[in-house]
């Protein structure tokens, strides 16, 4: 008989289900419940080629989610879709450590092999390759419990098989006793029956020779439960807001991988390097978007002599973190290091291309991806290749200044002042009203000796600029003038800047002429630090400080580590 085809009401529905959920994942592509709602329309309703494409879609943004891939798993194997399920778990087994995705995985060998001659070899063999993989989970003991019940239930006829299943049983058992899973107590108890029953003379024996790795294994489980008990586990992580809540679940994570580290089980180099390489991909699945966390683990795969896996860490990184500057100039480095500059330019492109790709295009970090990757053309391909990709970055309609100041810069270490100077020049037509620019500009001009355009840039910037933005120009012109100027100029300057700025210090202000080197002897003599504010006045911030954070790329682009700064305030107080 002909399937019924749902009712027009029923179909209705499911299309009011469906566009709906599209479009919050048109404005939340995160979000985990309207694919949730997608996956359940799809299943119900037997769409199974459009459930394929969802889960396809849902890993897209959830490429290490343990959670997806075991309920695709599942989805495929109720449907009877064998070549797409092997293609998933070849794909899926290698990158994630998720004991239920392993579980499934056994669960289809053990499916597909019902009723074969040789089903219990390759159910075995399974077995053994999931436990190589998943022996540093904790929560690995239910999948070593099922497998000796899957050895003791296994047929023997002739005694040599009595006795093979024997060997087999206890050889599991004398291994993960030693392992800390979460169920080892139960295990050991398992086990002391086993051996009670097979031989009860030889039993103490084989027990004692095993007791005291249980008891050392149970002490690192109980340490373990404390360091996990807080720890946020899923594996479909939100984008990061870095709040509080984020922070802590970081540090957690942070302390568990140091635990492991620290080699608590007292076992050989390679072990520990396992452990820790399985935590740290564990922690992964759940802090995706913590790119300082991708840093890390690159980097121990590289304290262990792992460099593929470094490089291979920080492309998975970059695939959930594209915009990451932090991930890129990393893998960038490390292609500088193997002379592979194609893939060097690839992953900083990479880089422009998600940040163009923004709704609202970033013009400053955009030239600083192009900054950076001029910098590495020319210490990798010359400065004729610089110049051609620096072009491309001059030439964007948003482009700031630092895209022209790097080739400058770059030009004049490599011997050619003049074209620097020219390149300083055209990016004054358009960055003179930008303070920052010009301080670069000024400061270029004085160390190419060029004292009378220097006059004209600053002149013409203390007629456009408010006293807010010139002082700290003023105050660099100041400090050249003391170098280069003669003194009846240098005072008519620090005149001029008394009247502009009367909270100035003048003693503080006569005392920058005689620095040398970092050296001030009229500061030592006086013991001058700077103006004192007044009781009701705020300490300012050096206006150099002011100047760095004014050429940082803006907070948006930067993922990196955070400073808890009321936790620095107080150890500043406390050793101060």
């Amino acid at each position: 008989m002909a399937k019924e085809s749902a009712p027009p009401k029923r179909r209705k529905l499911a299309q009011d289900v469906v566009a709906k959920q599209e479009e919050i994942l048109r404005e939340q592509r995160f979000s985990v419940d309207a694919f949730n709602k997608l996956l359940d329309e799809y299943r119900v309703s037997e769409q199974l080629s459009e459930l394929w494409e969802t889960y396809d879609r849902m890993l897209v943004v959830f490429p290490r989610s343990g959670e997806v891939w075991t309920s695709y798993a599942k989805d495929l194997m109720d449907k009877g879709e064998l070549k797409r399920l092997e293609k998933l778990f070849s794909k899926a087994l290698p990158i994630v450590p998720y004991v239920p995705l392993w579980s499934t995985y056994i669960a289809h060998v053990q499916q597909a092999t019902a009723g074969n001659p040789d089903g219990a070899a390759t159910v075995s063999q399974a077995y053994e390759y999931t436990l190589d993989k998943v022996q540093y989970d904790s929560q690995s003991g239910q999948i070593w419990a099922q497998y000796i019940d899957f050895l003791d239930g296994l047929p023997a006829a002739s005694s040599w098989e009595k006795q093979h299943k024997m060997d087999e049983m206890r050889k599991a058992y004398r291994r993960v006793v030693f392992l800390p899973v979460s169920n080892i107590e139960q295990l050991w108890r398992a086990y002391n029956g086993f051996e009670n029953s097979v031989a009860r003379t030889a039993a103490r024996k084989f027990i004692d020779e095993r007791s005291a790795g249980y008891m050392h294994a149970r002490s690192v489980v109980r340490e373990l439960a404390n360091l996990t008990k807080d720890l946020n586990t899923t594996t479909l992580p939100a984008p990061r807001e870095f709040n509080d809540a984020e922070k802590k679940q970081l540090t957690l994570w942070r302390k568990l991988i140091n635990f492991e580290k620290s080699n608590p089980l007292t076992t050989d180099n390679e072990t520990v390097q396992a452990r820790v390489l399985y935590t740290f991909r564990q922690a992964l699945m759940s802090m995706q978007f913590f790119s300082e966390l991708w840093f890390e683990y690159a980097a121990y795969c590289e304290q262990i002599g792992q460099t593929t896996d470094a490089v291979e860490g920080l492309q998975l990184g970059r695939e959930v973190n594209p915009d990451s500057f932090f991930l890129t100039n990393r893998l960038a480095e490390l292609y500088e290091e193997k002379d592979d500059y194609d893939s060097l330019e690839k992953v900083y492109r990479g880089l422009i291309a998600s940040l163009q790709n923004r709704s609202e295009i970033d013009g400053l970090a955009v030239t600083v991806a192009f900054s950076e990757l001029v910098r590495a053309t020319k210490r990798m391909q010359g400065i004729e290749r610089a110049r051609e990709v620096s072009k491309e970055g001059r030439l964007l309609p948003y482009a700031t200044f630092h895209i022209f100041a790097t080739l400058a810069e770059l030009e004049k270490q490599a011997g050619s002042t003049e074209i620097a100077a020219r390149i300083y020049q055209v990016a004054y037509t358009k960055f003179r009203d930008a303070p920052q620019f010009v301080r670069t500009y000024l400061t270029f001009l004085f160390e190419a000796n060029d004292t009378r355009n220097a006059e004209v840039v600053f002149e013409k910037a203390a007629s456009d600029f408010s006293p807010a933005q010139l002082r700290s120009l003023f105050e660099l012109y100041l400090q050249k003038q003391a170098s280069y100027g003669d003194t009846s100029l240098l005072s008519r300057l620090e005149q001029r800047y008394c009247e502009l700025y009367p909270d100035g210090h003048p003693v503080e202000l006569y005392s920058r002429r005689f620095r040398l080197f970092g050296v001030d002897p009229i500061g030592e003599e006086l013991h001058l630090e700077g103006p004192a504010p007044t009781s009701h006045e705020l300490i300012p911030v050096p206006q150099s400080i002011v100047d760095l954070a004014q050429q940082l790329p803006p907070e948006e682009s930067y993922d990196g580590p955070e400073i808890d700064m009321n936790r620095l305030i107080e150890i500043i107080v406390e050793y101060a």
